[in-house]
Parts: structure tokens; sequence; C-alpha cells
């Protein structure tokens, strides 16, 4: 099971004249992205960044129940096959997210 800081996450909107976008576990920081250009497109990928930083808890959480869910593999080869390629993928993104080895 992971270990890390449990959601809600939040983040806050970069400004250029910060050029940061900081994520929240309540009180407590997270995370930071950065926009080291100072300028509206960076800041526009900072915050892009910073949604998904934020978001990763409940990311893991969703893909752990849809992986923990699909116990039913249709017959059709061509089906389960692409089941099997798929669930392989969910788990090890969850098993990086988790720190095991993949």
């Amino acid at each position: 099971m992971s270990k890390h800081t449990p959601g809600p996450w939040a983040a806050n909107k970069p400004t250029q004249s910060n050029g940061r976008a900081e994520v929240y576990a309540g009180p407590m920081l997270v995370a930071q992205a950065f926009n080291w250009m100072l300028d509206a497109e960076g800041d526009e990928q900072c915050w892009a960044d910073a949604r998904l930083i934020a978001c990763a808890p409940e990311l893991l959480e969703a893909l752990n129940k849809l992986v923990d869910h699909i116990d039913f593999i249709p017959t059709d080869p061509y089906y389960r096959n692409e089941t099997k390629e798929l669930m392989d993928a969910a788990r090890a993104a969850i098993a990086k997210a988790e720190g095991e080895k993949v």
C-alpha cells in the first residue's frame, strides 16, 4: 500500500510574479511546479502540471479500484489479450506510484 500523503490535494494557480504553482494536502505543501521563464505560456503549463500532481491520489485510488473490479475477461481471444495488456499497464502504473519495481 502506498504511504503517500492522503488526499485530497489541491493546486494553487501560478502567477507571473512568482512562476510557481503549489500543491497542498490541507495546510501541508506536497509539491511545487515551476515556470522558470515567468511567461503566460509557462504559467499554463505549470498550472497543468500542478493540476495533474494534485489529482494523483484520486487517480491512484480510481486505478486501484478499477483493477480490483475487473475480474471478468471476455472469452474472445482478441478482447482477452487487449484486456491483459491494459491491466498490465494499469498494474505497472500503480506499482510505480507506490514505489515498487516495475
